[in-house]
């Protein structure tokens, strides 16, 4: 959880490092041209913007809180291609007498922001907005002039974040394409490292997941452990279900997998373990003609927070579409240690909830239990699921979030949240 205790020594003009007209005022021509081209292009889409509570967007380096909607508009596409961090808060109260004066102090993580954020957002009556952006830190109070000039520059982030994001996201292939090294199955009643009936194998550069040597299910639930743990990452990867159900699976099971976050390694499962205490981004697939979203969670042996409440229901449905039939689809998961975890499917974000953390049942025959109960889940193991419906999974890569953030290393990455400094290099 951020430590939001200091909140008090950032309140109104009392900041560190203040810093006023940061921006030549020659500028604001630009910022007209901006407006008058850019903006209609922004706003008059099918985006919908997300008003009515704070709602943080995954985004690699950059934060943006805004009040005025036509403005949201616009960042949000902006931030849909190019990845920034979007947040923004409570109500549009002010849109058509939104003024902007601009103070700058230093900021050091995401959680000074959302304490920033939070205790602004109270204070006396209304919302101060906030940009951070590379340990910038804009907070933007009623003054008029300047409005546009923001507008400019936010835009104008944009376009270097899109140019430098190549270069600096440097997604990992957690799947070679030929064979399941890196990878540890451990399947129901089978010992770990024992792929029984070949349920895991790789198929024309894909891993896939079948039943042919399977007389019945019998409930050997499945995993495909990653042999490497992550605490602060994005998960991506595209998957389809293919093919009829293994003869009896359970019924809930039918084009139904997951991806296990946060879970316990393969070697501490019991023999007769079903599932891993973990976090499921659970995918489903439709049945042709119902709504089933995907993307949803289920949480066997944790309990999570949601909207500020411990969530302790099994499982919690994202509000994604349907996906029917044989398409792929792309699911994504940005998980930021014991703090947050998000969603998205086909690029949209379908849920979100924070504080991971062991506690319920829905895990069935643990040797030994894992896990002391309201601990939070910092890092853990990801893994794949069988569950006797017949899946297929390509392009699995991951984004890891943590590491050095001193800009002087040359393996710093203006991307990572989380700092490490054991791993930081130099000349």
């Amino acid at each position: 959880m951020p430590d939001c205790s200091r909140s008090e020594n950032m309140n109104g003009l009392g900041i560190a490092n203040f810093v006023a007209d940061f921006l030549h005022p020659m500028k604001e021509f630009l910022v007209f041209l901006v407006l008058r081209l850019w903006l209609p292009i922004f706003c008059f889409t099918e985006y919908t913007c997300f008003i009515g509570g704070l709602t943080l967007e995954p985004l690699p380096f950059a934060c943006f809180i805004m009040h005025d909607f036509i403005m949201m508009r616009a960042m949000w596409l902006i931030a849909q291609e190019h990845g920034f961090f979007l947040v923004y808060p409570y109500g549009i109260d002010k849109i058509m007498k939104i003024f902007f004066h601009v103070l700058t102090f230093s900021i050091h993580n995401l959680d000074e922001c959302r304490c920033l954020n939070n205790d602004s957002r109270h204070r006396n009556g209304y919302s101060l907005q906030v940009v951070c952006y590379s340990g910038l830190v804009i907070i933007l109070d009623e003054t008029f002039y300047m409005r546009y000039l923001l507008t400019l520059t936010l835009l104008l982030l944009a376009l270097v974040t899109s140019a430098q994001k190549t270069a600096k996201e440097q997604w990992e292939q957690m799947f070679n394409g030929k064979d399941l090294k890196g990878w540890t199955p451990k399947i129901r009643y089978a010992p770990t490292g024992e792929n029984w009936g070949n349920t895991f194998r790789v198929e024309q550069g894909k891993i896939v997941v079948r039943y042919d040597k399977y007389d019945a299910f019998n409930e050997r639930f499945g995993h495909l452990f990653y042999n490497i743990p992550y605490g602060y990452y994005r998960i991506r990867l595209q998957y389809r279900f293919v093919g009829e159900q293994c003869k009896e699976g359970p019924g809930w099971a039918y084009r139904n997998s997951g991806i296990m976050v946060h879970g316990q390694t393969a070697a501490s499962m019991g023999k007769d373990q079903d599932f891993p205490v973990s976090i499921e981004v659970q995918l489903l697939g439709g049945n042709g003609k119902d709504p089933r979203t995907t993307c949803n969670l289920c949480t066997p042996g944790t309990h999570v927070v949601q909207d500020g409440k411990l969530r302790k229901e099994h499982c919690i449905n994202s509000n994604s579409p349907t996906y029917h039939g044989d398409q792929w689809v792309t699911a994504e998961v940005l998980v930021l240690g014991d703090s947050l975890i998000r969603h998205y499917a086909n690029g949209l974000m379908v849920l979100e909830y924070q504080q991971p953390q062991i506690g319920g049942g829905n895990v069935d025959k643990q040797d030994v239990k894992w896990g002391t109960d309201g601990v939070l889940l910092k890092q853990g193991t990801i893994s794949l699921q069988s569950e006797s419906h017949p899946v297929e999974f390509r392009k699995i890569e991951i984004l890891n979030l943590e590491g050095c953030m001193d800009p002087k290393a040359v393996n710093y990455r203006s991307y990572f949240v989380k700092s490490d400094p054991k791993a930081c290099k130099y000349k």
